[in-house]
């Protein structure tokens, strides 16, 4: 159980029998990067176990780079922890390292287009940088598992993509001067 007394069992088995999945997918950040080593095992462990109960394959993915003075070195101890538990089940458990698509630090308009994939708070990303990374993903996701088709332009491309409400702070995905 964690420290803050919570039990997650009742709400991820909910989660999980609600809507069951052949692949579940978790992004990691750097809320659990206070967490130890051993911490991080138990947990990864247990809910990579909870996955596979319910037939189910593990995908976890690499957050993209944030600007320097946010760098978080407990990342590094939590993806070593995922890199084990892959090793131990391949099949079944896959890390992508996401620094193929954003690179290895933070870059605000990855495209060189004008248009930003990245906020300027040097953490958020923008829509297009959440349409590039769902079809780069998607396409990851497609090479690994069969049958499984890849976003369409047209989603990507989409009305969400100018809703105001992805918009803040208003302006921060304006395209960029050049």
């Amino acid at each position: 159980m964690p420290s803050d007394g919570v039990d997650p069992v009742p709400l991820y088995d909910a989660m999980m029998t609600a809507d069951p999945a052949d692949v579940v997918v978790v992004q990691l950040m750097s809320w659990d990067s206070p967490a130890t080593t051993d911490e991080l095992r138990f947990a990864y462990t247990w809910f990579a176990s909870r996955v596979r109960a319910m037939g189910a394959d593990l995908v976890v993915v690499t957050p993209p780079p944030v600007r320097s003075d946010l760098v978080d070195p407990g990342l590094d101890r939590q993806i070593a922890v995922v890199r084990d538990l892959v090793a131990s089940d391949p099949q079944h458990v896959s890390l992508v390292e996401a620094t193929m698509l954003w690179g290895d630090s933070l870059d605000i308009d990855i495209g060189d287009d004008g248009a930003p994939d990245r906020k300027p708070d040097g953490v958020h990303v923008c829509p297009q940088g959440a349409a590039r990374f769902a079809d780069w993903f998607a396409a990851r996701l497609s090479e690994r598992f069969d049958g499984l088709q890849p976003t369409t332009a047209d989603w990507s491309s989409g009305p969400w993509t100018t809703n105001a409400r992805y918009d803040t702070p208003v302006g921060a995905c304006a395209a960029l001067a050049t």
